[in-house]
């Protein structure tokens, strides 16, 4: 399934410290959830699926340990197109962790 990536940046609007997915029409948000440094991002690698399920395979990058970072509250995330209205999408990470479902 092909995508393309509409908007990514690290400051969205995820209020929780969890991920999240916000599906509108054939828009995916993936929302890593609220971060205490800087240095994170969401980089999609693969969308897989059809409308009735959308599974999305991301990297998810992290400073590395002891680096030095900026303190600010961030909220990395990446809205892609996956040009389907799709029922229910799954994110994992690219070791095939989920991170998240919509409902």
């Amino acid at each position: 399934m092909q995508f393309r990536v509409i908007d990514k940046g690290n400051y969205g609007t995820a209020e929780s410290t969890k991920p999240s997915i916000v599906v509108e029409g054939s828009l995916i948000t993936l929302n890593l959830g609220r971060r205490s440094t800087g240095g994170w991002s969401v980089e999609p690698t693969e969308v897989m699926g059809d409308a009735s399920l959308v599974t999305v395979k991301t990297k998810v990058n992290r400073p590395a340990t002891g680096a030095m970072v900026t303190q600010v509250l961030t909220s990395p995330y990446v809205k892609i197109d996956v040009g389907v209205q799709p029922k229910k999408v799954r994110w994992i990470e690219e070791n095939g962790e989920l991170m998240a479902e919509s409902p």
